[in-house]
Order: structure tokens, then sequence, then C-alpha cells
């Protein structure tokens, strides 16, 4: 664990193992920073935060939110981010063939209006 200058933890705040915490930070009461979570300098984590495992934490922390990932965010959206992950190269293709599509729907309108859009 690494707790730079000028750092002030809250009450019943934990900090577990590997967690690293730049300089001037300020941690609110009751929060959570799992570990090896890392806190970028003058930053604010809030009352009842939680900071994920392994999170980059680049932004403060507002009161009782859970954030993850790097950079971090909020933990719904990243649990989400994470679902579709594995599915972008193929989601990727699919757009690409919609943009495909309606490019070539348009191009049709455009031909039956005499070329005049609307």
């Amino acid at each position: 664990m690494h707790i730079a200058h000028n750092v002030t933890v809250g009450e019943n705040s934990l900090l577990v193992g590997q967690v690293g915490i730049s300089g001037s930070v300020k941690i609110g009461k009751n929060a959570i920073l799992a570990g090896q979570a890392g806190i970028a300098g003058h930053l604010s984590i809030g009352d009842n935060a939680i900071v994920g495992p392994q999170a980059g934490v680049a932004k403060s922390v507002p009161d009782g939110e859970t954030v993850s990932g790097s950079s971090a965010m909020p933990h719904r959206l990243w649990l989400r981010m994470q679902r579709i992950l594995p599915n972008l190269p193929e989601l990727a293709k699919k757009l690409s063939e919609v943009d495909r599509r309606l490019k070539k729907f348009e191009e049709k309108q455009d031909e039956s209006n005499g070329g005049k859009n609307g």
C-alpha cells in the first residue's frame, strides 16, 4: 500500500492491499478501496463510496458511488461494458452493413425524387 503526502482517510474506511493513493486525496467515511486500486492526486472519494479492484480513478467519486475499471466509471456501466465487449467485432460488422444498406436506400430515394432531397 502507498499513501502519499497530505492524504486524509475518513473513519471506518477500508484500504485493501496494494492500493495506491496520490497526494492530497481526501477519502470520506466508510469508503472502500479494493485491492490494487489507484487514486490520482487532488481528488475526493466520497462517504460510503466503493472503488473496485484494479480501478484507476482519475476524477473524484461522489458519496455512495461505486466505480470500477480503468479509468474508473460507475460500476453498473462497467458491468454492462464487460458484457458487450466480447461482441464488439460482430456489432461493428453489423453496423457497417446497416450503414451500407442505408446509403444504398438513400441513393435510390434521391434517384426516385429526380436527384432532389426530401
